[in-house]
């Protein structure tokens, strides 16, 4: 056994030393619990402040994980760097371990679970399934910075509550699920790299903001939205439908996805997306501004929504000589009449008049 540290900041501190790993009290110094199996060492020491919550640093070093490690509220997990080398954490899925490897399922509202500074590995080529992150809906302000989730055969990140999460300084990458999958509400996404999976990100928490981030070779879907209220601001989404070119859009609007707003963003298809936004039918209402679209393979926008405004421009098959409904639109907003190519305003006093 090593020779026992002098007290530490964090609450617990994990460490491995030949095959064994190792659980030090960082209040007291002592070592409390050690094994040569990753999972149960980082299990004690949740279960260890399940009650109280606490920090724990999980030293730098590669350590293999053979079983879900069952979160609680309240814990921070911080590695030494989200980095493949030596000089990073590296959690990596033991082989036909096909399991996630950080789960929260428990019956009890929770909240603040916090991981940092870390690396999660799934090891996909030799695992069937299993996911990097999961939490049932009953997990709240999950946050996540700084952390590299990489080669899962499921999803990188699925929140069944994404309420309050804050996701930032972050890479996911090479899952063969979805690299990220929020329902719930009010997700906050930042300073993002979600590159390289099957699906970048399907976003199903309404009230969400992603900003200056990432979404680029997805196999398919690039960043998929399917709810109300979410923003996406400044943002690249590139290259995606890298498994068959002309197949999937870089940017969709799924039919639940209502008063979303779309703007600042960079959107290249590299001749592989067959749109860079596709609006399915039932979205409704959304708001596209200020994009770049480029090399598309069909069309840059295919719009079967309702209501889209584009560039401050909205459409309405109102028969030819007709008027707009004005009840479908807010005041400022420019529509176009597609039954005779007239352009309408709605005027201050909800008026719609032609403009041209």
């Amino acid at each position: 056994m090593p020779i026992e540290q002098p007290p530490s900041t964090a609450s617990y501190i994990i460490f491995k030393k030949g095959a064994k790993i190792y659980a030090k009290n960082g209040i007291h110094g002592h070592i409390e619990y050690e094994d040569t199996d990753a999972a149960s060492v980082i299990q004690y020491a949740i279960n260890q402040l399940a009650d109280i919550g606490g920090l724990i640093h999980i030293k730098s070093g590669h350590y293999t994980i053979t079983d879900t490690i069952e979160i609680k509220g309240r814990i921070h997990i911080q590695g030494d760097g989200a980095t493949d080398h030596e000089k990073g954490t590296h959690l990596k899925l033991a082989d036909s371990a096909n399991c996630d490897m950080f789960s929260y399922t428990g019956t009890d509202t929770d909240y603040f679970f916090h991981m940092s500074n870390i690396c999660l590995d799934g090891n996909k080529t030799n695992n069937t399934s299993g996911r990097g992150i999961y939490c049932n809906s009953n997990m709240n302000d999950v946050h996540i910075d700084h952390v590299f989730v990489e080669y899962f055969a499921g999803n990188g990140i699925e929140l069944a509550q994404a309420w309050g999460l804050k996701l930032s300084n972050s890479l996911i990458e090479h899952c063969d699920g979805y690299g990220i999958f929020l329902d719930g509400n009010k997700a906050k996404i930042t300073s993002c790299k979600i590159n390289d999976n099957n699906v970048n990100a399907l976003i199903q928490a309404y009230t969400s903001m992603i900003t200056n981030s990432e979404f680029c070779y997805a196999s398919q879907v690039g960043l998929w939205l399917n709810n109300y209220g979410i923003v996406v601001d400044n943002c690249i989404i590139s290259a995606n439908s890298d498994s068959a070119a002309g197949s999937y859009p870089g940017l969709r609007l799924g039919g639940s996805a209502t008063n979303c707003i779309i703007r600042g963003c960079y959107m290249d298809g590299d001749n592989k997306e067959n749109y860079n936004v596709d609006i399915v039918s039932g979205a409704t209402d959304n708001i596209i501004s200020k994009c770049i679209m480029l090399n598309a393979v069909t069309a840059a926008i295919n719009d079967n929504g309702t209501r889209t405004r584009i560039n401050g421009i909205g459409k309405e098959a109102a028969g030819s000589g007709g008027t707009p409904t004005a009840a479908n639109w807010y005041i400022g907003d420019i529509v176009r009449n597609t039954d005779d190519n007239t352009l309408w305003i709605k005027c201050d006093d909800g008026v719609m008049r032609q403009i041209a």
